[in-house]
């Protein structure tokens, strides 16, 4: 008969376990959230395609209008001396490029990252021949690479 607040409590509340519904909702989180990522990824990818499109066509214009032979003040038209203008161009160029990358095949690109590592390769043979050269108080040695003569 003893009122419960007066009561010392010996024993804890059973604790409650996990909610059987919290992996579905973690994995609904997921998915979710990737799905905007998509759909985000697909509104940016149609931007650059309709800005790409409208510079190309530009391009287009401008050149059907040489052709035929009118007068047309072609650095006017597209920008030249125009920062703003110039770094839109460099940017679809770029995008151009970008897009080109990845429809290459796989042969292609590592032949492209092999030719790379060889320039590289290529540069530090020539900085090591001109080193030596230094090293040597000032001698002339006549060093060839690739063509290239070094003294």
């Amino acid at each position: 008969m003893i009122p419960k607040p007066l009561k010392e409590r010996t024993s804890t509340p059973p604790s409650r376990g996990w909610n059987p519904a919290t992996p579905y909702i973690i994995l609904a989180l997921l998915v979710g959230s990737q799905a905007i990522q998509v759909l985000w990824l697909k509104q940016e990818r149609a931007h650059a395609l309709r800005k790409a499109e409208a510079k190309i066509g530009l391009l287009r214009e401008v050149i059907e209008r040489v052709q035929n032979g009118e007068d047309v003040d072609v650095e006017k038209v597209l920008g030249t001396g125009d920062e703003a203008s110039e770094r839109e161009w460099m940017e679809v160029l770029q995008e151009v490029r970008d897009e080109e990358a990845l429809f290459q095949s796989k042969k292609k690109r590592r032949a492209l990252r092999e030719k790379a590592r060889e320039g590289e390769q290529k540069s530090e043979e020539a900085k090591e021949v001109v080193e030596e050269v230094v090293k040597n108080d000032g001698m002339a040695k006549v060093e060839s690479i690739g063509g290239i003569k070094f003294y």
